[in-house]
């Protein structure tokens, strides 16, 4: 379990790092373009949303980028496309497995912050079954998986 959980967090680390990294050029270019905080935000937490295909928004990255443009933007794509697979593959998405992930300072603290169960309620039975073979499933897998990880991350 110990050499699980630590390739889990050093995979979540990378992917933390590369995401902010990712995220950081994003802004810089798109403050060069817009200088509107707000819009740049808005675009940032959504890479490759709707407000990516704004015709103004895309003459003006064509203007800033020129040649590379199309290389940035398919890169940008593949990018969201691996963040996705990412997300199914570690199940990032999964509460009962991100749960059991978290080191048990961090289950202490986040229960005491915001305990999600009244005072002496206990989840049902099958919602703790659920949770167990939820997170059953995701060692399983990724245990197996390294090989689809390294993909990923390669």
């Amino acid at each position: 379990m110990l050499r699980r959980s630590a390739a889990f967090t050093g995979g979540y680390r990378d992917i933390q790092f590369h995401e902010i990294v990712y995220k950081k050029n994003l802004k810089e270019l798109l403050l060069l373009l817009l200088h509107d905080v707000d819009e740049v935000a808005k675009l940032i937490a959504n890479p490759g949303g709707l407000k990516w295909s704004d015709k103004a928004l895309q003459r003006q990255l064509e203007r800033r980028l020129k040649e590379s443009y199309q290389l940035y933007l398919d890169t940008m794509t593949e990018m969201n496309e691996i963040a996705e697979e990412l997300k199914k593959e570690l199940y990032f998405g999964e509460k009962n497995v991100q749960d059991k992930l978290l080191p048990p300072e961090t289950k202490r603290r986040s229960a005491n912050r915001s305990p999600s169960l009244q005072q002496g309620a206990r989840p049902s039975k099958i919602s703790t079954a659920k949770g167990r073979m939820d997170y059953e499933f995701f060692r399983m897998k990724f245990s197996v998986g390294e090989m689809i990880r390294d993909e990923l991350f390669g």
